[in-house]
């Protein structure tokens, strides 16, 4: 009989919900998948490639015959540092253009949310590698997630943190 497959992100973040499965009592019960994006570890349960995994919010939603374990999560009440808008703008209501790290959906959400709910604007979105300076290149602001949002320099950037600003505008955790 083979072993459940459990796929995570390697994210630092993820590092309490996976460390059982990695180096504790589970650690020979599954196999874990850790070399994906949160995105893509949706995709893997999608498509049968996974039994179990931790994927995005927004993603039970999205996939069919889904279960929700409860009261397990990446979370945060205020502030993540982990997910991040970039922008050269001086302030966010001059950003007509997105270029959305495709390693989350739900953050893609959230950020499109917030400026089309609370600052009136709908700008253009488009997925992308999670490439800093390619996206900055062709768009007006980057959403980046995960461990190269927490690495990249900040000189000359704005930096936003989507969970600062989800909370600023509906009093909510992230």
């Amino acid at each position: 009989m083979s072993l459940p497959r459990l796929a995570a992100s390697s994210y630092l973040n993820t590092a309490p919900l996976i460390w059982s499965f990695r180096a504790g009592a589970w650690r020979d019960r599954v196999e874990l998948l850790t070399d994906a994006a949160p995105a893509r570890c949706a995709q893997m349960l999608e498509r049968g490639e996974a039994d179990v995994a931790l994927v995005p919010v927004i993603e039970y939603q999205r996939i069919p015959e889904v279960l929700v374990v409860p009261d397990v999560c990446v979370g945060s009440r205020e502030r993540v540092r982990s997910v991040v808008l970039v922008t050269r703008c001086r302030d966010l209501k001059e950003v007509r253009s997105i270029a959305l790290d495709t390693s989350s959906r739900t953050s893609a959400t959230l950020i499109q949310l917030i400026f089309r709910e609370f600052l009136g604007l709908e700008p253009m979105c488009e997925p992308s590698a999670p490439d800093l300076r390619k996206m900055l290149e062709r768009s007006d602001a980057a959403l980046i997630i995960g461990d190269p949002a927490m690495t990249f320099p900040r000189d000359g950037l704005r930096v936003h943190d989507l969970a600062s600003l989800w909370h600023e505008h509906t009093g909510l955790g992230f």
